[in-house]
C-alpha cells in the first residue's frame, strides 16, 4: 500500500525564497547610477548598462546618469526584469542641460535607430541629446514590440544633416517601413521636448486591429520639419496639446502640422499653435481622390476636442483644384467638437476655389462626418486675391452646432454650407437654427504668425463652453461672455486714448474759479498726436474745454492735464471727463468716472472782503458816481442808498458793471450805500438766497 508523506509547505516556501534570492541577487537596489566612458562610473558604456538591466533586472526605482559627451549607438534597450509603474528605470545626463549626446555614424536599410526600446516598459528617457548625422533616412528612437508607460520628456532631438529623410521619434512596429501596422507602444508620454530639422518630428502608428491606447504629445517644441511634425495612425483616445510647431517653409509643397489618419474614441488636440504648414495645419484622413480612406475617425460615446488652436498663417501651397487651409477633414470623422480656434489662411495671390480655414468633407469618402460642432471659432482668409472660404461644409447635416463664430474673407468667397453662401445674411437664412449669433469682421490678428487678436472684433463675443475654461495661454476664459478665438483678451487698438483720472476740490463756493486735473492714457498701438478734453457736468452741460496738441508716443504714455471752470449755482456738481479723439476706435474709455460722477459741493457765497468803494457826488443836482472792486461771480450788482446805516430800503439801481453815475438823489443830507451781488442775470428774477452783501459803508455827500 502506498501512503502519501504529509506535504511541507513550509520546504517549498523556503526553495521559492531561495530561488527568487537567486534570481535578483544581482538586480539593481534603489538609487542612482553613472556611466562614464572613463571607468570612473558604476558603468563604461550604454552596453553594460542595456545587459545589466536585461539580465538581472531592478528591486527597485532606478536611475542611470550619462556623463557629459558623445555616446555612439546604435542603442538597445529591452525587456527589463522587475520594472512597474513605481519601479521605474530612468535614462538622463549627469546635469541640468543634456550634455549625453546620443548619435550613430552610419545606418543600414533594416536599422535606421539610435536607440532601440524592445519591448521596454516603465523606462523614462529625459534630458537627452539624439543627433542624427547620417545621410539618408535615421531615426532617433524607435518604439516597437508593445513598449508600454514610456515617457520621453526634456529631450533634444537634432538633425545635420539630409532633412528630408530623418524622423525623430517613430512609434512603428518594424526596422524600416513607417508604414507597418502592428502595436509598437501603449501608455507612451512625450512632453517638453524640442526638436529641431528633420522630415518629421514624432510619428506613430499601430494597426487596423490594434489602436494604441494612452499617447500623449504635449508642450514640445518643433521646428523645421519638412513634411509633418506629428503623425498619428490608428490611436485610441489619444492627446496632443501645448506643442509649438514651425514647419520648413521650404519645405514639401504638402507639408502638414498634425495628421491624424485614422483614431477612435474621445481625443484632445487642445492649445497647439501651428505656423509655415505649407498646405495643411490639421488634418484628419488623407486627400488622395484615387485611394479614398473611408473613415478617418469614429467614437459613438466620448465627444472629442479641438479647442484653442492658433493655426496659420504660412500657406505657400499652389494649386488651382487642391484643398489647401487650417483644419481639413478629408476623410469623415464623427463626435468632434471645435471650440475657441484661431486659424489664418494666407494663401497668397491665385485662383484657390479650395482654399479654406476650415472644410468638413470633400466628396471623396463614401462616408459623411455626422455630429459636428463649431462654435467660438475665428476662420480668416486674409490674403486679398487667394478666393478661399471661411469655411467649407460638404454637407449641411454633418453639422449639429454652428454659432458664435466670426467669418472673415478678404476675398470674393464667403463661404459654403451645403452649397455657396454669399454672406452671414444667406447663412443664417439657410438654417435659422445656426450661426444667429455669429459674426463678421477682420479679427486683425497681431501678425501673420500671431493670432492673438487686439482689436474689439472677437472681444466678448463668444459663449461659454463647459470644462473650457482658460485660453491658449492659460489665461482664465470670461465666465459670461467669452471671446471668440483662442486667445481671451482685453481689445487693444490702433487708435485710442482712455480718460483714467480726474481729481479737484470735492468742496467750493458759488462764483470761485476752481482747477481739476485730468489724466489721460495712450491706449492705442501707435502715438496719438491731438484730442480734445471736456469738463462736463451730468446734465449735460459743458464746463470748460480743452484742445491738447501734444503727442502721446508709445502705448501707455500718460499725461496730466488742469481745466478750470467756475460754479454758478449752490448744490452738488456731478462732474466727468471726456476724452474725443479724431478715429478713436474704442469709445468705452472715453469718459471717468465710467458710469459714475466727480461730485463738487458747492455752497452759497460767503462775505467777502470789502472792496474799495469811491464815491463822488455833486450837491447842486443831487447826483453820484459809485464804483467799486468787481466781485468775481457776480453777473449783477444793485445798490441801495439809505439814510438808516443799516437799512435795506431806496434800491437805486442794477448794474451788470462795477460802477453807476448820474444818480438824481433828491436828497439832503448823509446817506449810506451797500452794493449787492447776485449770480442771477438779473437783480429782479435772484432770491434772497442768491445776494451777497459784499460791502455795507456810510460816506459823506459831498
Amino acid at each position: 500500500m502506498w501512503k502519501s508523506k504529509p506535504f511541507n509547505l513550509a520546504l517549498l516556501c523556503l526553495i521559492f525564497s531561495l530561488f527568487t534570492f537567486s534570481l535578483f541577487a544581482d538586480a539593481l537596489e534603489e538609487g542612482t547610477y553613472t556611466v562614464n566612458p572613463d571607468g570612473t562610473g558604476d558603468f563604461e558604456s550604454f552596453e553594460e548598462v542595456s545587459e545589466k538591466l536585461s539580465t538581472d533586472g531592478i528591486n527597485g526605482p532606478v536611475v542611470i546618469k550619462f556623463a557629459a559627451g558623445t555616446y555612439e549607438g546604435p542603442f538597445q534597450l529591452e525587456r527589463i526584469v522587475g520594472t512597474s509603474e513605481t519601479n521605474t528605470v530612468t535614462l538622463t545626463s549627469d546635469g541640468y542641460a543634456p550634455s549625453a549626446v546620443f548619435t550613430r555614424p552610419t545606418v543600414t536599410s533594416n536599422s535606421k535607430h539610435i536607440l532601440l526600446l524592445l519591448a521596454s516598459k516603465n523606462v523614462i528617457i529625459e534630458n537627452i541629446t539624439f543627433k542624427i548625422i547620417v545621410e539618408g533616412t535615421g531615426w532617433g528612437i524607435n518604439l516597437r514590440n508593445r513598449t508600454d508607460n514610456i515617457v520621453i520628456r526634456g529631450c533634444n532631438f537634432i538633425s545635420e544633416n539630409d532633412v528630408r529623410y530623418n524622423e525623430h521619434i517613430v512609434a512603428i512596429n518594424s526596422s524600416n517601413d513607417t508604414y507597418a501596422q502592428g502595436y509598437p507602444a501603449s501608455n507612451l508620454t512625450i512632453e517638453g521636448n524640442s526638436f529641431t530639422n528633420g522630415k518629421v518630428a514624432i510619428y506613430v502608428n499601430g494597426s487596423e486591429n490594434d489602436y494604441l491606447p494612452g499617447i500623449k504629445i504635449l508642450n514640445n517644441k518643433i521646428s523645421n520639419m519638412y513634411l509633418g511634425a506629428i503623425r498619428l495612425r490608428y490611436l485610441d483616445a489619444f492627446e496632443v496639446s501645448g506643442n509649438v510647431i514651425e514647419m520648413n517653409p521650404e519645405g514639401d509643397s504638402v507639408s502638414f502640422g498634425l495628421n491624424i489618419y485614422t483614431a477612435s474614441g474621445g481625443f484632445r488636440i487642445i492649445g497647439n499653435r501651428i505656423i509655415k504648414a505649407r498646405r495643411y495645419g490639421i488634418e484628419f484622413g488623407v486627400y488622395n481622390p484615387n485611394l479614398p480612406l473611408e473613415r478617418c475617425h469614429s467614437s459613438s460615446g466620448e465627444m472629442s476636442i479641438v479647442a484653442n488652436n492658433m493655426i496659420g498663417g504660412g500657406f505657400t501651397y499652389k494649386s488651382d483644384s487642391n484643398w489647401v487651409g487650417g483644419i481639413m477633414v478629408n476623410s469623415a470623422i464623427e463626435n468632434v467638437a471645435f471650440y475657441y480656434n484661431s486659424i489664418n489662411v494666407d494663401v497668397e495671390t491665385g485662383n484657390y476655389t479650395q482654399a479654406a480655414a476650415i472644410l468638413i468633407d470633400n466628396g471623396w469618402s463614401a462616408n459623411r462626418s455626422k455630429n459636428i460642432r463649431l462654435v467660438n471659432n475665428s476662420l480668416a482668409v486674409t490674403e486679398e486675391g487667394a478666393n478661399g472660404r471661411a469655411f467649407y461644409i460638404l454637407y449641411k447635416d454633418s453639422v449639429v452646432e454652428m454659432d458664435y463664430n466670426n467669418y472673415y474673407t478678404n476675398t470674393s468667397r464667403f463661404g459654403w454650407y451645403g452649397s455657396e453662401v454669399n454672406n452671414l445674411s444667406t447663412l443664417k437664412a439657410v438654417d435659422y437654427t445656426m450661426n444667429q449669433n455669429s459674426i463678421v469682421g477682420n479679427p486683425r490678428y497681431l501678425s501673420q504668425f500671431d493670432l492673438h487678436s487686439y482689436a474689439a472684433q472677437l472681444s466678448g463675443m463668444g459663449r461659454p463652453i463647459e470644462g473650457i475654461t482658460t485660453d491658449i495661454d492659460g489665461d482664465d476664459r470670461d465666465a459670461t461672455n467669452p471671446c471668440i478665438g483662442a486667445d481671451e483678451y482685453i481689445p487693444m487698438f490702433d487708435h485710442d486714448i482712455a480718460v483714467i483720472g480726474l481729481t479737484g476740490n470735492n468742496l467750493t463756493k458759488v462764483g470761485t474759479p476752481e482747477t481739476v486735473k485730468v489724466k489721460v492714457r495712450n491706449e492705442g498701438r501707435i502715438w496719438q498726436p491731438q484730442y480734445t478734453l471736456y469738463l462736463m457736468r451730468d446734465t449735460g452741460e459743458t464746463l470748460s474745454t480743452l484742445e491738447v496738441n501734444e503727442i502721446l508716443w508709445q502705448q501707455g504714455d500718460e499725461a496730466e492735464h488742469e481745466m478750470t471752470w467756475v460754479p454758478v449755482a449752490k448744490g452738488i456738481h456731478r462732474l466727468y471727463a471726456l476724452v474725443h479723439l479724431e478715429g478713436d476706435e474704442n469709445h468705452n474709455n472715453d469718459r471717468y468716472p465710467v458710469g459714475n460722477t466727480f461730485n463738487v459741493m458747492v455752497q452759497d457765497l460767503t462775505e467777502l472782503p470789502q472792496p474799495q468803494v469811491s464815491i463822488t457826488g455833486n450837491i447842486g443836482d443831487s447826483s453820484a458816481i459809485i464804483s467799486w472792486e468787481p466781485i468775481i461771480g457776480a453777473n449783477s450788482y444793485k445798490v441801495y442808498a439809505s439814510s438808516d446805516p443799516f437799512a435795506e430800503n431806496w434800491p437805486l439801481f442794477t448794474t451788470t458793471s462795477n460802477t453807476f453815475a448820474s444818480v438824481d438823489m433828491h436828497y439832503e443830507g448823509m446817506l449810506y450805500f451797500r452794493v449787492v451781488a447776485s449770480t442771477a442775470q438779473t437783480l429782479i428774477e435772484a432770491k434772497e438766497d442768491d445776494y451777497l452783501k459784499v460791502n455795507f459803508d456810510h460816506t459823506n455827500d459831498k
